[in-house]
């Protein structure tokens, strides 16, 4: 028990910007909107506050009591340590799966914006696993704290009465803010290395994930650099993941999570993701070009002066380029990648919910036997 209070409540700590003494201004929330940041995540510490609390929560530290933490029970904090474990098997097996059709799809959507065109095939397949190093590294700190955030809320918000779909939805919602905090750097590096190959933006093709790195730090903002197009990859994950859950647990009837093979969650998995993944295209070209769009890109579109678009609000700055991409380009921009998107889908959300399915049910036996 003690080792799954001290787990869960340094996770939650940790998506709730908070240490013991004040409160961690992260780069994303210079970024963003201070009070959406801090509210949506605060959303954990809210939906905890229930009579009774283990003593070694309620022990840990007055900052956490104070933020209703003490009141974790033994049922939500094994949701969430379970749910950590088989989100790093589970997102350690998805970026290698899907890696090589995330490029193609990249790929078809930055010559889309560069070109108009559709790059050669032999440029198109070539070096497919760029820039895997990064994403496969962040994978297993993102997504432990994805999952295992996301089955605490779930668990927390069904005790109180919440709807199954409900809770998983919101549940889902709250853990993209600490997930991308995580992986939104590794996530902006991979892009443009996978897009180099049929971009002219950059300054030479085939670059490497450090050079990258050191480029967006030395001539992008710094560090913050690093979190370019963070609002623009929950606007695209959030949506494909609450369809995707949501259909998933519909499909499976919500059964527990140690009943439903790791064959038949595959399978529905995989349904699911596709299904998903298909309805967002749209989300993921604009998170897409977000991130491949250098300074340079930016000068040639709004002029020498890149300030006023970089502050713009983040909502009217997505649509605007929502609207941008449909007139200047057509509708059917949009849906540029779409194929290779499904294909990714069926594989990666086969993986991710056998796998899921297989660890978290391990975990929960291994749990019960304490």
């Amino acid at each position: 028990m003690k080792l799954r209070c001290a787990f869960v409540t340094g996770v939650v700590s940790f998506a709730a910007g908070l240490t013991p003494k004040n409160r961690l201004v992260t780069p994303v929330e210079r970024c963003c909107s201070r009070r959406h940041f801090v509210g949506a995540t605060s959303l954990v510490s809210v939906l905890v506050a229930s009579p009774a609390c283990p003593r070694e929560v309620s022990a840990a530290s007055p900052q956490l009591q104070r933020i209703g933490l003490q009141s974790l029970s033994s049922s939500s904090l094994d949701e969430a340590l379970t749910g950590a474990v088989s989100g790093t098997v589970v997102s350690c097996s998805k970026v290698l799966v899907k890696h090589p059709l995330d490029t193609v799809t990249i790929r078809l959507q930055v010559a889309k914006r560069d070109t108009g065109g559709v790059p050669r095939r032999e440029v198109l397949f070539r070096g497919l696993y760029d820039g895997v190093g990064a994403p496969l590294l962040f994978a297993i700190p993102s997504g432990s704290i994805f999952f295992s955030v996301k089955d605490f809320a779930k668990s927390e918000l069904k005790k109180r009465g919440f709807s199954k779909e409900f809770a998983t939805v919101l549940g889902v919602f709250i853990a993209q803010f600490p997930y991308w905090l995580v992986r939104n750097p590794s996530e902006l590096i991979k892009t443009r290395v996978q897009g180099a190959e049929v971009s002219d933006n950059y300054t030479k093709a085939g670059i490497n994930v450090w050079d990258e790195t050191k480029a967006v730090i030395t001539e992008e903002g710094g560090v913050l650099g690093l979190y370019k197009g963070y609002g623009e990859n929950i606007a695209a994950a959030f949506p494909a993941d609450a369809i995707k859950f949501y259909i998933y647990e519909a499909c499976t009837g919500g059964r527990p999570k140690n009943s439903v093979p790791p064959l038949e969650g595959a399978a529905w998995g995989a349904l699911a993701t596709a299904v998903a993944q298909a309805a967002t295209t749209p989300f993921d070209v604009i998170r897409n070009r977000a991130m491949t769009e250098t300074q340079q890109i930016q000068r040639v579109k709004i002029g020498d002066d890149t300030t006023g678009h970089s502050k713009q609000p983040f909502l009217r700055r997505y649509l605007d380029s929502l609207v941008e991409i449909s007139t200047e380009e057509g509708i059917d921009a949009l849906w540029t990648g779409i194929l290779p998107r499904i294909a990714k889908a069926l594989l990666s959300g086969a993986v991710q919910f056998g796998a899921y399915e297989l660890s978290k049910g391990g975990m929960s036996n291994l749990l019960s036997k304490k």
